[in-house]
């Protein structure tokens, strides 16, 4: 039969599969693995006290229960919390204490005390506590008070006021330290001397330092701050099929995003006549009647519109006849040899035929026609038939429906991209299933206000002599431009944005 002794020395632990630490040693292999953590006097000889082979194993089955329910907390906090309840349950014990060590290992913070949920850092006890333990951390090795020799009595000035505040209570400090030799923490006891001073909590507290410190070093390890969790969860995470697939995928898109692109910018687009010929009203007068609609077809001389004659025959009739009267005198002042009078009469004469010949000639034009074939733009004058009628107002528009021209309304930010002869497709509303492809004729110097946007413009021409193009027809257009990287096209307009916000 083994020893308890040779159990111990061959026994390997393994947390729990679901703690961070799962699948790792805490119980060196043998005792010349273990490091070297000195005991002050009284502790040692509790802890090489003989014991039989029963003691033995319950010490081990104890000591792996116990790190074997601190390692499969993921909080450090919630760990200490669990070893010093578990320390005051088993050994009964006044006050169990354990503070954990900062990142350089020169201070060390109470984090858990037995019996009290949450930790008062300006409390006496936990001021107290905190002392001891940082006194027995600069120590480098365990302390207990009141001393069995008076070497230690001036070393141990926290421990003794924290023994003289719980009235006159033991003190017991132990450091906690992994297998790398570092100090994690410390774990303080506070009770009478006996229950301190028994064989039995000597003998665990010698075993359970280095396997409670490498725990607890793995647990802050995995969990003390957000890098170190990142970067436990990422190397655990990169030991599994899945994580290489992930990476070769991420590899991918990286690649991907590299890979270059045309890019295509997208823009509103809208159709127009290359020629529009606009037709006013000569005079003032009436419209009389109304023969075309906007929409119309219309041949080259095609009568569009007629005005109203009874206004101008009637000032026509009455310049005549003044005109007949004026003759009249003038042949009277003739014959009297009134020269001065005949004269003047001359005159009057000369401008009433000129009013006349001018009402004549509005008489002979009271039709309006189309000067070219196309399509009737505006005009639609219907309802103002015998509506006076200014002069210089337009009554119609035309304009020639063989040729249009497709006018793309560039973005303001994507102007600097695009250029004439670049390749273009259009695709109109009116027919989405008939793509048109071209090339960008030109390109407006000035920038124009569109429907509350400032854009530019640029010109494709088009053949029409199908006629089903109408003017006014809109639709999107897509303009082939440079080529950049995936990236770029993707993020180049945020970047832009993210800069203007930014006020760079």
């Amino acid at each position: 039969m083994e020893t308890g002794s040779a159990l111990g020395e061959r026994f390997m632990f393994t947390c729990d599969t679901n703690s961070p630490i799962a699948g790792r040693s805490i119980l060196p292999t043998s005792n010349a693995e273990a490091p070297c953590v000195p005991c002050p006097i009284g502790i040692e000889s509790l802890a090489n006290t003989p014991v039989d082979d029963d003691d033995e194993l319950q010490r081990v089955a104890a000591l792996v229960e116990l790190v074997s329910r601190v390692s499969s907390i993921s909080s450090p906090e919630n760990a200490c919390k669990t070893l010093v309840n578990e320390l005051k349950l088993r050994y009964g014990v006044r006050y169990a204490v354990v503070g954990l060590c900062n990142r350089t290992h020169a201070r060390c913070e109470v984090v858990a005390i037995s019996d009290i949920q949450q930790i008062d850092p300006k409390s006496e006890l936990t001021l107290r506590a905190t002392s001891a333990a940082n006194e027995c951390l600069a120590r480098g090795s365990h302390g207990l008070w009141p001393p069995v020799d008076s070497e230690n009595r001036h070393a141990l000035f926290a421990h003794r006021q924290l023994a003289q505040w719980l009235d006159d209570a033991s003190v017991l400090s132990i450091p906690l330290v992994d297998a790398q030799h570092k100090v994690r923490g410390v774990c303080l006891l506070a009770g009478n001397r006996k229950s301190l001073a028994s064989a039995e909590l000597g003998s665990f507290l010698q075993a359970a330092s280095t396997p409670l410190g490498s725990a607890l070093g793995l647990i802050q390890r995995a969990r003390g701050n957000r890098f170190d969790r990142l970067s436990f969860k990422l190397v655990e995470y990169c030991r599994t099929q899945s994580a290489k697939l992930a990476f070769l995928l991420v590899l991918l898109g990286v690649c991907g995003l590299l890979l270059p692109l045309q890019y295509r910018i997208t823009c509103d687009c809208e159709l127009q006549p290359v020629t529009r010929r606009f037709i006013a009203v000569p005079f003032d007068a009436r419209l009389e009647r109304n023969h075309v609609a906007p929409g119309d077809l219309v041949a080259a001389g095609q009568l569009l519109a007629q005005i109203d004659a009874r206004d101008i025959q009637w000032e026509l009739s009455g310049k005549q006849a003044e005109s007949h009267r004026v003759a009249k005198e003038l042949a009277g002042y003739v014959a009297a040899h009134e020269s001065g009078k005949a004269e003047i009469a001359k005159l009057e004469l000369e401008r009433l035929q000129l009013t006349i010949d001018q009402l004549e000639e509005r008489a002979s034009n009271l039709e309006v026609r189309s000067p070219i074939e196309g399509m009737v733009l505006m005009g639609d004058h219907s309802k103002f038939e015998g509506v006076p009628l200014e002069k210089g107002k337009t009554l119609f528009e035309i304009a020639p429906l063989d040729r249009m021209v497709i006018e793309v309304e560039i973005p303001e930010d994507d102007v600097r991209f695009v250029q004439p002869g670049m390749q273009i497709q259009i695709r109109l509303a009116a027919f989405p299933l008939q793509p048109f492809e071209g090339t960008i004729e030109r390109l407006h110097p000035r920038a124009e206000l569109r429907e509350h946007r400032n854009v530019f413009i640029a010109e494709v021409d088009c053949d029409n002599s199908s006629g089903l193009l109408r003017p006014g027809m809109r639709g999107s257009a897509r303009i082939a431009s440079v080529r950049r990287t995936v990236a770029w096209n993707w993020f180049h307009k945020a970047y832009a944005a993210t800069l203007t916000w930014l006020g760079w």
